[in-house]
């Protein structure tokens, strides 16, 4: 089995149109230890009085549908009765050290229960507060990230996204401003960046929405450091997007990426004998006929001396996987791969497999693992 890779450089953005506000989403790189700069943090400590968290923006005790309390050094917001509810709070400015929070970064930790898919907490930036508009970056019932826009048209939700860098208990949120693009950041991974020109606040703050117990710990505002925001980094320097499966991936410099066709695999090679392939599969019949016995089959027809090694249940981006562990023979070189198989098929679902010779697998199977922690779907 010789496949010959040749490099295809794609440039795909996400449009998305809500009421007057235009979004333009695309990839970036993840953040760097030195692109920022903090300047402001709060930990919400257990001795610290209401008044004394984000300079007396937040509050206490019932507000609306809302139930409000600083504890166990996190800040609570609770609501079990209305599924629409909708509860911000907002910093300006931080006083004597910047009258504006323009140019500003900001991030938050989040945790708590989310009850159901519209349950969500997070950030809200470029917040205006003569026209309450302003976007929202959140974690989303606990598995997704989605990003709000509330403009003269009210609150919409244009883009909701699945990542395997979201943790299922706390995760880290940031936003960095670059000109008028918001670069999104989940634990100091990139999910994505929007550019929007048509809101134009400075303020920042959290964001909390639907029923749920959500906790936020460690807000903090940071100055960016520019120099070392745009440095390219040393590896995982590139960004393939596939715009019509809604989903993007990051891979190694040195490595090259082939494209069949839209709904076609996407192979991504170190060389002509270590690869990945993604594998869209909208167009398979049956899909909720026993996938993973009829993969096991066409895995008998495709490779030479196959052996299966393991079979273990997982899942990849909250659906329901078997990584199945084999071996065979390519080129009469003993080779390992990993497949990563749908239990059930859906209408956005993917295979994806890995492989290399038998003697460098292990070595390799580090950054196949890197390159699959990045495989994002936005929807």
């Amino acid at each position: 089995m010789r496949i010959i890779v040749a490099l295809l450089l794609l440039s795909t953005t996400v449009l998305a149109q809500v009421a007057n506000t235009t979004i333009e989403m695309a990839t970036s790189e993840d953040l760097k230890n030195d692109s920022l700069k903090a300047i402001y943090h709060e930990d919400f400590a257990e001795d610290k009085s209401i008044s004394e968290v984000l300079f007396g923006a937040l509050s206490e005790g019932e507000d609306g549908a809302w139930q409000n309390k600083l504890i166990n050094g996190k800040y609570r917001m609770s609501n079990s009765t209305d599924e629409t509810a909708v509860r911000y709070f907002w910093l300006g400015n931080i006083p004597n050290i910047t009258k504006s929070l323009a140019g500003k970064a900001v991030s938050v930790t989040v945790s708590g229960d989310f009850a159901d898919n519209l349950s969500a907490a997070g950030l809200i930036y470029r917040f205006d507060s003569d026209t309450k508009n302003y976007f929202a970056f959140t974690i989303e019932n606990g598995t997704n990230y989605a990003f709000y826009v509330r403009d003269d048209n009210g609150l919409r939700r244009p883009i909701v996204g699945q990542s395997l860098y979201i943790q299922p208990d706390t995760n880290v949120l940031t936003v960095v401003p670059n000109g008028e693009k918001m670069e999104l950041f989940i634990n100091n991974h990139s999910v994505g960046g929007l550019s929007s020109a048509e809101i134009k606040g400075t303020a920042v703050g959290i964001f909390a929405a639907g029923i749920g117990e959500f906790l936020f710990d460690d807000f903090a505002v940071y100055e960016v450091n520019q120099q070392a925001f745009d440095r390219a980094p040393n590896s995982h320097t590139k960004i393939y997007s596939n715009l019509a499966q809604g989903y993007s991936v990051d891979y190694p410099d040195g490595w090259t990426v082939l494209a069949k066709g839209e709904n076609k695999p996407v192979t991504i090679a170190k060389d002509e004998d270590s690869l990945m392939l993604i594998m869209p599969l909208k167009d398979v019949a049956n899909k909720e006929q026993g996938f993973v016995e009829r993969s096991l089959a066409m895995f008998d027809k495709i490779y030479e001396g196959l052996e299966i090694n393991s079979i273990t249940d997982s899942s990849l981006l909250n659906v329901p996987i078997k990584i199945i562990d084999i071996s065979f023979l390519n080129k009469g070189v003993k080779t390992s791969g990993r497949w990563f198989v749908p239990v059930e098929v859906s209408e956005n679902g993917f295979m994806i497999m890995y492989g290399s010779p038998e003697t460098e697998f292990d070595q390799e199977k580090a950054e196949f693992e890197r390159i699959l922690a990045s495989f994002s779907l936005s929807r």
